[in-house]
């Protein structure tokens, strides 16, 4: 396990040490498969540092072929560090979901993230479920729902990036 090997100088902090994983590693299956493996860690730091590569990874245009959509799927779960739920909310929106198992999972997922006590989770969460909605016609009326509280949350961060979902329409 290459990555988990170079997850063990990771202190939760240091942006620096992912960034250079990043950089070290080809976003390849075998990498992001490991990134998901890693991504329910019991360790929390090593879930957070998984779960920013991964998005790290598909954000610069990796893309996870449906086996992988498939096992992330089924980790959403058990995933518990507070920073690895909140990269994985906004990993949703550089998904490209096969079918639905995989988004009914999402959904889920999303869903609980949406009552987080954390305001940037459920910030992103209600971003997460907005862009289901646009591929899912199943999960439009959840996403508009969501949208709808988030515009009323306490917190002016899930207020702003509900404002901003809003406008885009």
């Amino acid at each position: 396990m290459r990555i988990a090997a170079a997850l063990a100088d990771y202190d939760g902090k240091q942006v620096s040490i992912l960034e250079s994983i990043r950089d070290q590693f080809d976003p390849e299956p075998e990498v992001l498969t490991e990134t998901i493996e890693l991504a329910d860690d019991e360790d929390d730091d090593v879930a957070t540092g998984a779960t920013w590569l991964l998005r790290a990874y598909l954000e610069g245009g990796a893309e996870l072929s449906p086996e992988l959509h498939e096992r992330l799927a089924a980790r959403l779960t058990s995933v518990r560090a507070p920073w690895a739920r909140l990269h994985l909310c906004q990993t949703m929106r550089s998904l490209d979901l096969p079918g639905t198992s995989a988004a009914a999972a999402w959904a889920a997922f999303l869903t609980g993230a949406v009552t987080s006590k954390r305001p940037f989770e459920r910030a992103w969460a209600v971003d997460g479920l907005v862009h289901l909605g646009g591929h899912f016609e199943a999960y439009r009326d959840t996403a508009r729902n969501a949208l709808e509280s988030a515009l009323t949350d306490p917190a002016p961060s899930v207020r702003a990036r509900a404002r901003r979902l809003a406008a885009r329409g």
